[in-house]
This record gives structure tokens, sequence and C-alpha cells, in this order.
């Protein structure tokens, strides 16, 4: 499988994500006389279940995004990609833990109780 292909399927699966996270607009059981047609960049997406499904293309486009602009050379380039999504999806986790611990573990521990 070459990189142009390995892309263009990353990029598909991005577009289809967006699409179905698209589709959980704000008031979308209203009455169609008052909700329009869903206006990115001015509607937002009501994705509160799905946050943290967006990690993963976002990961991929800032991967790709650096990788493209930082190597001189496009050789492994979709494996390098692939490296740098999994380290920010991983670099995430841990900060959400260490995020955790710190303000539901150790604060409490501190400021002496509730």
């Amino acid at each position: 499988m070459n990189t142009l292909t390995l892309l263009t399927g990353v990029m598909t699966v991005i577009v289809s994500s967006t699409a179905l996270l698209a589709q959980a607009v704000p008031g979308a059981s209203s009455t169609p006389a008052e909700v329009g047609p869903y206006r990115p960049f001015i509607d937002p997406i009501d994705a509160q279940p799905y946050w943290f499904a967006l990690l993963i293309p976002l990961a991929i486009g800032i991967a790709i995004a650096y990788k493209a602009v930082r190597l001189t050379d496009m050789q492994g380039y979709a494996r390098q990609v692939a490296v740098m999504a999994v380290q920010i999806v991983l670099g995430m986790i841990a900060l959400a833990i260490a995020f955790y611990l710190f303000v539901l573990v150790y604060l409490p521990l501190v400021s002496g109780g509730n």
C-alpha cells in the first residue's frame, strides 16, 4: 500500500467521523420551520457524548501536518505519522490521568478534607 492510498483512507475516516458528529446538531428535534440546515463554523455541534472520539482525527491531522513540514525525506512518512498520532493520544490520556489524580486525590489531601 502506498502512502497516497493510506492518506486517502485516513482522510476518508476523518471526513466520515466528522459527518457522523454533524448529525447531532442542537435542536434537531424541533420543528423543521425553526431549524435550518446545519451551517459549519456557525452552528455548534452537540458532541458532548462523543468529545473523546474527536481526539483521534485531531491527533492524525496534527501528525500529518507536522510531519509533512518537518521531514526532509518522505520515506516512511505514513509510519512516522502513525507513531506520532499514537504518541499524541497516549500523551493526552496520561495528562488526563495526572490531572484526575492531582485534583481528586492530591488536592483533598493537602487541603485537609472536603
